[in-house]
């Protein structure tokens, strides 16, 4: 069960930096309208609060808010 735990709170961390790189290098570049732009992290932070709970949500959500306050 701990592993369990384990490996999808690393594919969550990974997941999150994939799209965090991914929108810093392909999609504010090329996808914006105008000023607009989609927050992958949010769709992300949607996704895991969906299949695992608010709580996991409201996690995930803070730290990639966090994550993209200290890196940009």
């Amino acid at each position: 069960m701990r592993r369990k735990r384990n490996q999808l709170i690393l594919s969550i961390t990974l997941t999150g930096l994939l799209l965090y790189f991914l929108q810093i290098t392909f999609v504010n570049p090329f996808l914006a309208v105008g000023h607009n732009v989609p927050d992958l992290l949010l769709i992300l932070t949607l996704f895991v609060s969906i299949r695992l709970g608010p709580i996991s949500g409201s996690l995930v959500g803070f730290l990639s808010g966090l994550l993209q306050d200290v890196l940009l």
